[in-house]
């Protein structure tokens, strides 16, 4: 997603729906009842001062296709390749409506779904004005009727998204629980849903009908009122053949750093230690407008390993790990700006090290600090997932 320089301002949330996309997904759906609650305000707010969770409400998305012509043609094993997406035939009048997504067959997977429920008249919650950011911890329940495991993740999202993140509740009743997927565009992992041979027992578990926060950032650089919307889907992995725990990794780096105006500024680099002998499967910078450069590197002993060097903050760069991609190697000279990184295989022992940097440059008349607004504050996080290791 690519933006334009624009004039921040941050809206509270007020409503949460599900979306029906009726028999004839070509013409806006009529709008049905929700199922949805209203949820305590938490008094907690994010770093940015921004909104509460007070008007946050509880969706349930599990509508399956009718069994019609749009519906995807059947998968019988779970572990294989899902069909090619066949989209929705939304016609909105809004932008990215070609990034509708139908859910997997219900004995397949589920849809995580934040949107509105008529698209004739939509929810404020799904509505940006010009000019508007916002960051909304909307609430969601996984349609799986047993516990489960998945690997598979097919991210749709409309223009106006930033990122979504979503995770279930880590069992002390805050948000900040495990990770269970993350996107900063629309996109499958693994690409294609093509599994490469050693990851065939790679799964996460879920369980059943667990409650999913979806942490969702957007923005509208546009001079039109636009849709905030974006559609999940999570696919089954057979249990029996589940050997390895697919682990989230997190890592902030800094959240205190504090970028003078018009300046320029390496935050880190930081580190994490490697825990236990395993791979990394994934792994992606998150970082705003103000970035120029996201560095990460496997440090072993002595030797120091680029495996991720990206340079457009616009249009995020993820790297998979295994030995069905080949990804292009980093350029040593920065001024090129060639994005690559590790190919094949990442191994992990304990002892070794992540080491990250993200170089910023600071446009404005103010200090950048970690905070969601994309054009005057800054992140540098690395957002990744492995098996067999973990990085603290």
């Amino acid at each position: 997603m690519k933006h334009q320089t624009l004039l921040v301002a941050l809206i509270a949330p007020a409503a949460v729906a599900c979306t029906d996309l009726g028999a004839n997904p070509s013409s806006s759906p009529r709008p049905h009842p929700t199922n949805t609650a209203p949820l305590p305000d938490s008094g907690t707010r994010p770093p940015d001062g921004g909104m509460s969770m007070k008007d946050a409400q509880t969706i349930v998305d599990r509508w399956a296709p009718p069994p019609d012509t749009f519906a995807p043609p059947p998968v019988t094993d779970a572990n294989s390749e899902p069909p090619p997406d066949p989209g929705c035939g939304l016609n909105t009048g809004f932008a990215g409506d070609e990034e509708c997504i139908l859910p997997p067959p219900p004995d397949l997977g589920f849809q995580v779904h934040v949107g509105p429920s008529n698209y004739e008249n939509p929810e404020a919650d799904y509505v940006l004005q010009p000019g508007v950011e916002k960051t909304t911890p909307f609430r969601a329940v996984a349609g799986n009727d047993a516990d489960s495991y998945f690997y598979y993740r097919q991210y749709r999202m409309r223009p106006t998204a930033h990122h979504v993140i979503l995770s279930t509740p880590n069992g002390t009743g805050v948000d900040t629980g495990r990770r269970i997927g993350t996107a900063n565009t629309s996109q499958d992992f693994p690409a294609g849903g093509v599994i490469a041979p050693e990851d065939e027992g790679v799964g996460m578990s879920i369980a059943a009908h667990s409650p999913i926060t979806v942490d969702f950032h957007s923005i509208n650089t546009t001079s039109k009122p636009q849709l905030r919307e974006v559609w999940v889907n999570f696919w089954y992995r057979d249990a029996s053949k589940v050997t390895q725990p697919a682990i989230s990794w997190f890592e902030t780096g800094s959240v205190t750093f504090s970028v003078p105006p018009r300046a320029s500024q390496r935050l880190g680099p930081y580190t994490c230690s490697i825990q236990g002998e395993g791979r990394l499967l994934w792994l992606y910078g998150h970082r705003h407008a103000n970035n120029v450069r996201f560095n990460v590197a496997r440090v072993r002993g002595l030797q120091r390993d680029v495996i991720y060097d990206a340079f457009k903050w616009e249009e995020p760069l993820l790297l998979e790990y295994n030995s069905k991609v080949t990804n292009r190697a980093p350029d040593p000279d920065p001024a090129k700006k060639v994005e690559g990184g590790w190919s094949g295989i990442l191994d992990l022992r304990t002892g070794d090290k992540i080491e990250w940097f993200c170089d910023v440059v600071n446009n404005n008349d103010t200090a950048l600090r970690f905070t969601n607004q994309t054009y005057l504050g800054e992140m540098c996080i690395v957002d990744a997932e492995a098996v067999g290791s973990d990085c603290r």
